[in-house]
């Protein structure tokens, strides 16, 4: 189910709709970040932590894989899977060790989840119309009952 779509003419405009789905999104929650390199999805990803309630900076974890923000009884888990080759490395990390109940889970470049898709999550798509506007769609997919 399409959730909102709009066009992001600058970076603020992505981070308010990071800071927006942050009132969606609820512990256990997975969002799957999908666009180039150079779409906002770091960005977007600011604008979630932050509408979450947490304050820690956020930046990519490209290099690092994944960064934890917040305390253990309410975090935010941001995975990089950008520089992973598939499903064997995924299991080395141990990403999906990290999912639990009491954390919102994001993942950029969720293709190289392959099978390990979650059914329920939300899908965020960033596609760049110029060097400044983004057209961006969140969708949210499964049937997880919502309150």
């Amino acid at each position: 189910m399409i959730i909102t779509t709009r066009i992001c003419r600058t970076a603020e405009e992505t981070f308010r709709a990071g800071r927006d789905l942050a009132q969606e999104v609820r512990e256990g929650d997975v969002v799957l970040m999908v666009g180039d390199l150079g779409s906002g999805k770091t960005t977007f990803v600011q604008g979630l932590v932050y509408g979450y309630g947490l304050f820690d900076p956020v930046t990519s974890p490209t290099f690092n894989i994944v960064h934890v923000y917040g305390p253990p009884d309410r975090r935010v888990i941001h995975a990089d899977l950008y520089r992973l080759s598939g499903m064997h490395e995924l299991e080395t990390v141990g990403l999906l060790d990290d999912v639990d109940d009491r954390a919102v889970m994001v993942i950029e470049w969720p293709e190289r989840l392959g099978g390990a898709t979650p059914r329920d999550h939300y899908r965020v798509l960033l596609q760049v119309l110029d060097c400044d506007e983004r057209y961006l769609t969140i969708e949210r997919h499964g049937g997880r009952p919502r309150t």
